[in-house]
């Protein structure tokens, strides 16, 4: 059939003109790619390796380097559910983020002030409060 056709030539339907869909040889603008996934894997890379580096170059402890490690991820959880909030997908990176950025600077912190042993505590408390936030959620959501 023509491009410019009106109606068919077999049977006369009206033929709706649209935008041309997208095929092997016409790709989607740029503008709706989706770049998360490649710009978290690169970030965790980067987070990997700033987090080494320091511990190689003898700014952090080796025995401490993983909570850096961490905290990176926890920041760039946060950063993937603001970006995904902010583009209408599900920010649920964000509460996964915040609980490893928790994890992170509490062990941080512990492990600078010398209260190791009590550190564990604070992770058992973190996680009841993130399943008691849940639940709340979840209760408030249903009224």
């Amino acid at each position: 059939m023509p491009g410019d056709s009106l109606f068919c030539p077999s049977c006369g339907s009206p033929v709706q003109q649209g935008e041309p869909k997208p095929n092997a040889r016409t790709h989607a603008p740029a503008a709706s790619r989706d770049l998360s996934g490649p710009l978290f894997g690169g970030g965790v890379l980067i987070a990997l390796g700033v987090s080494f580096w320091l511990a190689t170059s003898g700014a952090i402890s080796w025995a401490i380097w993983w909570a850096y490690f961490l905290g990176g991820l926890g920041i760039l959880l946060v950063l993937l559910g603001i970006s995904n909030a902010r583009s209408g997908k599900d920010s649920g990176p964000i509460t996964g983020g915040v609980v490893l950025l928790a994890i992170g600077v509490i062990a941080i912190i512990a492990w600078n002030y010398s209260i190791s042993s009590w550190w564990p505590l604070a992770l058992i408390a973190l996680g009841f409060v993130v399943i008691l936030s849940a639940a709340l959620g979840r209760r408030i959501a249903r009224r």
